[in-house]
């Protein structure tokens, strides 16, 4: 037995609430000939006549309005287990909340989970940017389910799965200042310097960098975009990943450090993890990308 599709169904369910031609093919965004065609073709299908029409206008049928009640409920059945499916599948699909340290920059990581979900879309993945201090408690607590850090001080991590990722790189950026290519941590030191609060791992990575030494002006700052932007148009300078300044189109303006500052980047999570084969396949992905 032919079915009828459900286009022509859903033109039949207009026409019975409106009961005019010209008004149900505006409804349906369609030429009224290519809405007749299609309640034609439904006619056709099921072998009875569901509308008359003479000289003043058309109703339906007895049959019509039968089949005009049914056709409604079934398409609102049909759109209530769409639905339902929907949801069933949403609920279904692989989650995970990743953390990200303020001073990386959490644009490097979204760039990354926009590629990722191309190629895995069923994942759903949500970016956190946070400080240290919030990614242990979030992490311990289930709130995030892994985070991308800065693993200098490994002890911290030693609870957790570590799989390191890559190395960032550090370089100066102070475009209004005249300095040298390769700057040393004396010249660094002479000029105003943008630093992230004393919570932030990167306060306390700059301080060992800079052997506990303060430079001239030291300015507060809590992320590296902010920062950014201030070092265009103010006199100071940062320090600020290679990668970042890539991304932000400002690596040409920043210059190289005498003393180099490499920073390993880890992914860490929980060893017992019930999204671990989820986790395990990002991280995949991250590993294969900074190859």
């Amino acid at each position: 037995m032919e079915l009828p599709n459900i286009q022509a169904l859903k033109s039949f369910v207009i026409y019975g609430r409106l009961g005019n031609f010209t008004q149900a093919a505006r409804e349906a965004n369609v030429t009224q000939s290519a809405f007749s065609a299609q309640i034609k073709k439904l006619e056709n299908v099921i072998g009875l006549p569901l509308i008359v029409r003479d000289t003043r206008g058309s109703m339906l049928t007895a049959e019509g309005k039968f089949f005009y009640k049914e056709a409604e409920r079934i398409l609102s059945e049909l759109e209530q287990v769409m639905a339902a499916v929907r949801t069933a599948y949403e609920s279904r699909r692989p989650e995970l909340n990743i953390g990200i340290m303020r001073s990386m920059g959490d644009v490097l990581m979204n760039t990354h989970i926009s590629y990722f979900k191309r190629h895995n879309p069923d994942f759903t993945v949500r970016v956190y940017d946070m400080e240290e201090e919030e990614i242990i408690s979030d992490l311990y607590a289930g709130r995030i389910d892994a985070a991308s850090v800065y693993a200098a001080a490994a002890e911290k991590w030693a609870a957790y799965e570590t799989v390191p990722i890559g190395e960032d790189v550090f370089v100066y950026f102070a475009p209004r200042l005249t300095m040298s290519d390769t700057v040393k941590k004396e010249d660094i030191l002479s000029q105003p310097l943008l630093r992230y609060p004393p919570k932030y791992f990167m306060d306390a990575c700059m301080s060992d960098y800079l052997d506990g030494r303060r430079s001239v002006e030291e300015i507060q700052l809590s992320n590296p975009y902010a920062m950014i932007d201030y070092c265009r148009h103010n006199k100071a300078g940062f320090l600020v990943s290679k990668r970042l300044a890539e991304f932000m189109g400002i690596r040409r303006k920043c210059r190289n450090m005498y003393s180099p500052l490499h920073v390993p980047v880890w992914m860490v999570f929980k060893k017992e993890n019930p999204k671990g084969e989820y986790i395990r396949c990002f991280v995949n992905y991250l590993l294969k990308k900074s190859l």
